[in-house]
């Protein structure tokens, strides 16, 4: 066995950090997500002086305006994976 020293490139992350980046990778996008809601509630609240962004009817147009483009992008992963 060498006493060779690895270059400082390839040496493993401290767990901790491995950890915050694992964590930070998967609720990035929902973050994300969360902050573009947050800017546009807050802007049709200035720009109307009302908050008609976050309302059931307003979600309830969007789940339905997103339902058929959901079906086919999960029809067509499963073409992709099964090949």
């Amino acid at each position: 066995m060498s006493n060779a020293r690895k270059p400082a490139g390839l040496e493993p992350p401290p767990a901790s950090l491995r950890a915050s980046g694992l964590l930070g990778s998967a609720l990035g996008p929902f973050l994300g997500l969360g902050l573009v809601v947050l800017f546009f509630a807050v802007a049709v609240q200035l720009q109307t002086g009302a908050a008609t962004f976050l309302t059931q009817r307003n979600f309830s147009t969007i789940s339905v305006q997103t339902a058929t483009v959901a079906v086919a992008a999960l029809g067509m992963t499963i073409v992709i994976i099964s090949g």
